[in-house]
């Protein structure tokens, strides 16, 4: 065996076979970059009554975003998204990606058939490494005041279970709140 680890080092060395030597961890890395791993950042566009769109799917209307930095682990190799979203990096084999520093008006979207998370453990050829971005304000960001949407949820009070009080008046037993974008809403009480 240790003579056919020779004879293949003296073979690889005379057709000019060379590995750059890295250091990951602290330890010498000598694989050579061999498979390209690539994929499409794009904007995941809401489905409402006119829009028939996948969530996590890159739809026909929906545009790739650029400027995202997109690195692959362990060779730590870098690239940024072009305009049309797409992106491409030389690998070693399997890698960890990672997207970071999106446009900070925009959130990850929905997991989805073609989008997965922001850290995607690949295997080396992959080109279908993709990852999809939506704006929080295209679901809620066009509403005016006491257009929010409502989120109804029961409200649990000590007392009789009958939904009368002490003074025989109806009692709450469910509550709506108003829900913005901001989190915050108008409390209504709701007499069922």
């Amino acid at each position: 065996m240790p003579a056919l680890l020779v004879f293949l080092v003296v073979m690889l060395s005379a057709v000019g076979f060379s590995a750059e030597a890295r250091e990951i961890n602290g330890e010498q890395d000598t694989r050579t970059p061999t498979a390209v791993v690539s994929g499409t950042v794009f904007r995941d566009l809401p489905v409402n009554g006119s829009t028939l769109n996948t969530y996590g799917v890159k739809d026909g209307n929906e545009f790739g975003v650029q400027g995202v930095t997109v690195t692959a682990y362990p060779d730590a190799v870098t690239t940024m998204t072009a305009a049309d979203g797409s992106w491409s990096l030389t690998v070693a084999g399997d890698a960890r990606v990672e997207f970071t520093a999106w446009p900070s008006y925009l959130e990850p979207s929905i997991y989805g058939i073609n989008s997965d998370t922001s850290i995607q453990f690949v295997s080396g050829g992959d080109t279908s490494v993709d990852f999809a971005l939506h704006n929080p304000q295209d679901f809620v960001g066009s509403m005016t005041a006491g257009s929010e949407p409502l989120l109804f949820t029961p409200e649990h009070k000590w007392g009789p279970a009958i939904g009368v009080d002490n003074n025989n008046a109806l009692r709450e037993s469910s509550v709506a709140v108003a829900f913005g974008t901001n989190g915050e809403g108008q409390t209504e009480y709701l007499k069922t």
